[in-house]
């Protein structure tokens, strides 16, 4: 057991401007923030490829079942990543990573189970200004709110060609692959987008907002599917729960859902509540629900 406060990592505590390649780290870790199996933070121009982590990963904040924090990484830095073993915190917790910024990731993959209270991922807790591409994570997911199966929080960033297959359990905001998703903090942010996705595992929200693929969408779906079973009290659709125009966002084209949607009031087959643009879509689950 490897045990510590911040930047605890199974192989290295803090990576900066440097490359780990074919490496592998089989330890339980536990610590505060930047907790991650393999390594704690990755920081400026750092590099990791072809990695792995086994042991199960518990922290507070940045708690990551590969690494905990990644910032400012050099461009395709993060790829070929795997990370096998189950993950806990509170704060912005993934199942390989848990929070991503000024990144790219490709390449990787999570199976453990994840849990957590705020930004809570399958695959990554909360990403900004990222770019994610071809990676999966198959793990249970349970959290409070933004709460997805492959990402918990997603701002000014894009999914590509991924998918999720865990249940994914929520108080509100709970997607089987985005929690939620929407423009960043910033006056030049760009709405975040998920395309050539789908997700596949059941969401249930205890309150408000759970949708098959993304809880909130406030950015853009397309070419992306849902099929899994979606329960929420209200805002429950098969594909997204609610849907909001934001800066651009709230647009979703050449999308479907087929699971089976329960709520009580705004409840809908492929969304739940739409205040945004939906073009060439459709739904196929049953769709039960109390009020309008």
């Amino acid at each position: 057991i490897i045990s510590g406060g911040n930047n605890v990592g199974g192989l290295v505590g803090f990576l900066q401007g440097a490359v780990i390649k074919n490496s592998s780290a089989d330890i339980t870790v536990a610590g505060r923030e930047d907790v991650g199996g393999l390594v704690g933070f990755a920081f400026f121009q750092a590099r990791i490829q072809n990695a792995t982590a086994e042991g199960n990963v518990t922290g507070w904040r940045n708690v990551g079942g590969l690494i905990g924090r990644v910032n400012e990484t050099a461009f395709e830095g993060l790829t070929g990543l795997q990370a096998t073993g189950d993950v806990a915190g509170s704060i912005a917790v993934g199942g390989l990573i848990g929070s991503i910024g000024f990144a790219t990731l490709s390449d990787s993959s999570a199976t453990g189970d994840v849990d957590g209270d705020e930004n809570v991922g399958g695959l990554v807790g909360g990403a900004s200004n990222s770019l994610l591409s071809e990676s999966s994570a198959s793990g249970a997911v349970s959290g409070l709110t933004n709460t997805g199966g492959l990402i918990g929080a997603l701002f000014d960033s894009s999914i590509t060609r991924s998918f999720a297959s865990g249940n994914v359990v929520g108080e509100s905001v709970v997607g089987g692959l985005v929690g939620y998703s929407a423009p960043g903090a910033s006056r030049n942010s760009r709405p975040s987008e998920v395309s050539e996705s789908y997700a596949i595992g059941n969401v249930t929200a205890r309150e408000h907002s759970a949708g098959g693929l993304v809880g909130i969408n406030a950015g853009v779906v397309t070419t992306s599917h849902a099929s899994g079973n979606v329960v929420a009290t209200t805002n429950a659709g098969g594909l997204i729960g609610s849907n909001d125009q934001v800066l651009g966002g709230g647009t979703v084209t050449n999308a479907y859902a087929r699971g089976n949607v329960t709520g009580t009031s705004a409840v809908g087959g492929l969304i739940g509540s739409n205040d945004g643009t939906v073009t060439n879509t459709y739904a196929t689950g049953l769709v039960t629900g109390a009020t309008k």
